[in-house]
């Protein structure tokens, strides 16, 4: 046994032990588990691998686990950048009075599924945003099905 300890706040904090002059004990605990880079790459707020590759030695990741290139799923969404839209103060009355569509892209890297554009519909009544993603820059029949399906819940 190493020592004893009591439970405090949720942790074991060690008692004092008495050791012999003859032979002082040393105690070292240390625990590295290798995280998986996609882990840190969430963590971290999605770096980019050059990033992460400066981080290497201190986050405790193989270096073989750089060369990833397994798109992200968040990465495409944060990091796409939009033109600004005027503000002209309208407030609608009713619901589907007036809808706002935008759509983003084309990612540099593809979502899991695929996807390399997305949809952002707002509403101007209720200011609900919706985001589709749409693998193609025609989104026409995206916005008919998210209408439909908007309409049947309105009613």
């Amino acid at each position: 046994m190493i020592g004893k300890g009591d439970l405090k706040d949720g942790l074991y904090i060690l008692n004092d032990f008495t050791t012999s002059n003859v032979m002082q004990k040393q105690i070292c605990v240390t625990s590295s588990p290798k995280i998986s880079i996609d882990l840190w790459h969430s963590r971290l707020a999605h770096p980019s691998l050059t990033q992460l590759h400066h981080l290497k030695d201190v986050l405790y990741f193989d270096s073989y686990s750089l060369k990833y290139d397994k798109p992200c799923y968040v990465c495409p969404l944060a990091k796409e950048r939009c033109l600004t839209s005027h503000s002209n103060n309208h407030v609608s009355a009713h619901p589907f009075d007036l809808i706002y569509a935008n759509i983003w892209g084309l990612f540099a890297i593809p979502s899991y599924t695929g996807y390399t554009y997305f949809l952002a519909i707002i509403d101007d009544c209720t200011r609900c945003l919706e985001y589709l993603l749409v693998e193609y820059i025609n989104t026409a029949n995206e916005i008919a099905k998210f209408m439909e399906g908007e309409a049947a819940r309105a009613a």
